[in-house]
């Protein structure tokens, strides 16, 4: 096998990403909850945002959702809470809390401002929210689509009403350019009160979950929203160590990598299947951008001038890039160069009889 080859081979298909990774950023994510407790959490992580429901007040919470989410993302390690992603800065936009005794939530137009001020005000790269409503809202679409095209990734709860009305659909989960969460069980499995249709992309742990409350004090819960800052923290993780990806490419990383369940493929109680970080991890390394974006790899071209005789097969390619992938990331560098020589082979051979 030509070396000169092999050498196009690692540089073209696995491109810039594998040979040496860029120093990770820190990336920002909107919490659209209830707040954040800076007496439970540590505040140096805690950036500051607004109170949409009550605008004279400050962000913190009343209710512990909103820091229980956050405490799964940043950790609380005096509590042995490890979080999904330590090195998060939370930024606290606040759309339901308690005024005296009563429980006050917005509605689809401050959701939908919460995010574009996510997005132009805050400067986050990911919004976590932990919550939804079962009105198909056009402005709330519009500030996700418009959270889209700014490069800022949206990811949301189906909700938690899979014992008594599993098709209801909540919205954002439901839209295309969002990440509907569900939740697995503490068996790996989707949990029974995990929403089943449409909505579900992906599966995060959601039962029996070891959270802070906004005293500072620990409980455990259950729920698609916890479940839902999980994948935030993934996704954050994600864009650290590749911030040039884009929400769809992030969507398409996370949902090829995901640890399919039940059917195979997309099925709409286990979405396209449960997290799996440390795959997604390694397949950005190589990643060469979702196929429905660009239906050739990304050295198709520049190989085939040479010495390709026919089409390459995408199945194999894809499985030989991803590992490849996972052999840098162990820094088997003789496993990588036998994958790198079987990848050659495919692309100046073609398939075997």
């Amino acid at each position: 096998m030509h070396r000169w080859t092999i050498a196009i081979v690692l540089l073209l298909v696995l491109g810039g990403r594998a040979f040496g990774a860029q120093a990770p950023e820190r990336v920002r994510i909107a919490i659209i909850d209830t707040g954040i407790s800076t007496r439970a959490l540590a505040g140096d992580h805690i950036d500051a945002g607004r109170n949409y429901i009550l605008p004279g007040e400050d962000t913190e919470d009343k209710l512990d959702h909103g820091t229980a989410i956050a405490s799964l993302i940043l950790g609380k390690p005096d509590r042995d809470l490890v979080g999904a992603f330590p090195e998060a800065i939370l930024v606290p936009l606040v759309y339901f809390s308690l005024e005296g005794e009563a429980v006050v939530k917005g509605d689809a137009a401050m959701l939908a401002r919460s995010i574009y001020d996510a997005v132009e005000t805050f400067d986050c790269r990911v919004i976590n929210l932990s919550a939804g409503i079962l009105l198909d809202s056009p402005e709330l679409k519009a500030a996700c689509d418009h959270a889209e095209a700014r490069g800022v990734v949206v990811v949301s709860a189906v909700g938690n009403d899979g014992y008594s009305a599993p098709e209801n659909i909540y919205y954002p989960a439901a839209y295309e350019t969002v990440i509907g969460v569900g939740a697995l069980d503490s068996k790996g499995q989707a949990a029974d009160f995990s929403q089943a249709n449409a909505s579900v992309s992906l599966l995060a742990r959601g039962e029996d979950l070891w959270v802070a409350r906004a005293s500072g004090r620990m409980t455990h819960v259950n729920g698609t929203s916890y479940a839902t800052a999980l994948v935030t923290g993934a996704v954050a993780e994600l864009l650290a160590h590749h911030p040039d990806l884009t929400p769809g490419e992030v969507r398409d990383l996370l949902y090829k990598t995901a640890d399919d369940l039940g059917e195979a493929g997309h099925d709409p109680q286990n979405g396209h299947g449960a997290l799996d970080l440390s795959e997604a991890l390694a397949y950005a390394r190589v990643y060469p951008g979702p196929w429905e974006v660009s239906p050739d790899f990304c050295c198709y071209e520049a190989i085939r001038s040479t010495v390709t005789r026919v089409p390459p097969d995408r199945e194999m390619v894809w499985t030989l890039r991803l590992e490849m992938a996972k052999a840098m990331v162990r820094g088997d560098i003789e496993r990588v160069h036998e994958f790198a020589t079987g990848l050659t082979w495919w692309l100046t051979s073609g398939r075997p009889d």
